[in-house]
């Protein structure tokens, strides 16, 4: 069953349910967090997975088990039920629009086996899950949360079972999913990403170069390429368009700027190649898209 805009609160945050969907196999919810800058504690009783649509980057540390320090927090992450947390949100007041998977038991053994003992290596990549084929998967439950098409719940039962596959994949090192995972020999440094992200996300007036990205790390571009695609399961081209494409919709709905302001403001020299590029992306123009989201 669906259900829409229920408000809950707690000590440190707010939550906004949008969607909610309840399946055999998971709970699932389409859900904004805002955070007062306190720092939270707690233990699931099931495990959750957590994909944060919005915004790109929220400076958040977490402390898994029992574990001594705080790892930032990616824009992936998995809580494995009965493991305690703690979390320091730094970004006070502002909030997050994420995806939430809650595991029922049975699913959640099939997808952990007999895996109870977190080692801390484990834990830490639970707050920072990189693996480009996790992340599609939860791009078509959100598209399908939002949208629900013909045989959606045979649809999302699907999307569910892939996940349970790639998930456990993903914390075993085994098949396919091990070759989508970042080297880590390879693969850029928590510094030089964070550095590309800022500067991605701090652009104005233009998309940011595959060069220029490569630049801000000190590396060539062939070497900065194929390390940025190792880390995020990404092309550089398609990361910086879906920023932009975001931060489009974004000034779409929630500013009063004009179509040539929103276009010059996102780097595109006329207008008319903004519509274009938007309606690639998305099949509708930006004019449309303001309408649908304004009434």
């Amino acid at each position: 069953m669906d259900a829409a805009h229920s408000q809950l609160g707690g000590k440190g945050y707010h939550k906004h349910v949008f969607v909610e969907r309840a399946t055999s196999g998971a709970a699932i919810e389409i859900v904004d967090y805002e955070f007062d800058g306190t720092e939270l504690e707690g233990c699931e009783d099931r495990s959750l997975l957590r994909w944060r649509i919005t915004p790109d980057y929220f400076s958040s540390s977490w402390r898994l088990g029992r574990r001594d320090d705080f790892v930032k927090l990616g824009k992936l992450m998995f809580l494995p039920g009965r493991v305690p947390f703690r979390a320091r949100p730094s970004n006070p007041l502002r909030s997050t629009r994420n995806l939430v998977c809650h595991f029922q038991p049975e699913l959640e053994r099939r997808m952990l086996g007999e895996l109870e003992n977190w080692s801390d290596n484990q834990l830490a990549e639970c707050q920072d899950i990189r693996c480009g084929r996790i992340e599609l998967t939860l791009r078509r439950l959100w598209q399908e949360m939002l949208h629900p098409g013909f045989a959606n719940e045979l649809l999302i039962d699907g999307l569910l079972a892939t996940l349970v596959v790639d998930i456990s994949r993903y914390f075993r090192r085994m098949g396919p999913v091990a070759d989508d995972m970042p080297k880590r020999t390879s693969a850029l440094s928590n510094a030089d990403l964070q550095r590309v992200l800022d500067f991605i996300h701090s652009a104005r007036g233009g998309c940011p170069t595959a060069g220029q990205l490569a630049a801000v790390c000190g590396m060539n571009l062939s070497s900065f390429r194929n390390r940025f695609k190792l880390t995020t399961g990404r092309s550089v081209h398609s990361y910086v368009e879906e920023v932009q494409l975001e931060r489009a919709k974004d000034l779409l709905v929630n500013s009063g700027m004009l179509m040539k302001e929103i276009a010059y403001e996102l780097g595109f020299t006329h207008q008319a190649t903004f519509t274009s590029s938007f309606r690639r992306l998305t099949a509708m123009s930006p004019s449309e898209y303001r309408t649908a989201h304004l009434n």
